[in-house]
């Protein structure tokens, strides 16, 4: 009596083993069954056209796949299979050497970083103090702005009579003394404001006395047609 070539079942003797045949192809059968277990049809049909190998299956112990998804492991390597056993992400980050921020992206979960006041009081931060602080304090922040901000131009508010940037009430028989005209201060005399009398319509603008003004006057005010009017000018140049 023979013996299978792979797993050594015994096979019915030719021509004999008249009586024992049935029993030892019963026993080669049942082995068979038990060697494929409860594998359907459809599932060997799955490994029609399989081109991964044997060590490369053996990373899919517990998986169900097509076979389109079991010939991706043809060329998979041994780090592969390390992954491929591992039950959910945070084993998987754990194969990889990653640590939880890779998945949260949170910066709670970096380590070693730094603080604005890390070694520092503070209100020793917040004033700016130190020089070894990680993050720089909004004291420095402010104080390099005014040191980088121009200064503006500082003006002085003139107080001699008749100097540019001062008013004066000027008049004379000029005829194009019309509000926001330049005037020329020749054309001009320093004026007044007389009454008469205790009524208001026979107030006068007297510039009889006055001198002239040097410079340019911008009108300012609103006069007659009066042989002489006076109103409020400022001197420009």
């Amino acid at each position: 009596m023979a013996n299978t070539t792979n797993q050594g079942w015994a096979k019915p003797t030719v021509g004999g083993s008249e009586d024992t045949w049935g029993a030892t192809i019963n026993t080669a059968l049942d082995a068979i069954d038990t060697l494929v277990g409860p594998v359907t049809a459809a599932e060997i049909a799955k490994l029609d056209g399989l081109t991964s190998s044997t060590v490369e299956l053996n990373k899919l112990t517990g998986l169900s796949s097509s076979t389109a998804e079991l010939n991706l492991l043809t060329g998979a390597t041994a780090f592969a299979g390390t992954l491929l056993d591992d039950a959910d992400a945070a084993a998987a980050r754990t194969t990889l050497g990653l640590a939880t921020v890779a998945s949260s992206g949170s910066y709670a979960d970096l380590s070693n970083t730094p603080t604005a006041t890390s070694g520092l009081a503070t209100s020793e931060w917040q004033a700016g103090t130190s020089t070894t602080e990680a993050i720089v304090s909004p004291a420095k922040v402010k104080a390099s702005i005014i040191a980088n901000t121009p200064t503006p131009a500082s003006y002085t508010q003139p107080t001699a009579a008749g100097a540019v940037g001062t008013y004066a009430w000027l008049g004379g028989g000029y005829s194009g003394m019309t509000t926001g005209a330049s005037v020329a201060g020749s054309t001009l005399v320093y004026a007044s404001v007389d009454s008469v009398n205790g009524y208001n319509y026979n107030t006068v603008s007297n510039g009889i006395t006055g001198g002239a003004p040097a410079g340019t006057w911008r009108c300012m005010g609103s006069t007659t047609s009066l042989a002489f009017r006076a109103t409020l000018f400022l001197r420009i140049s």
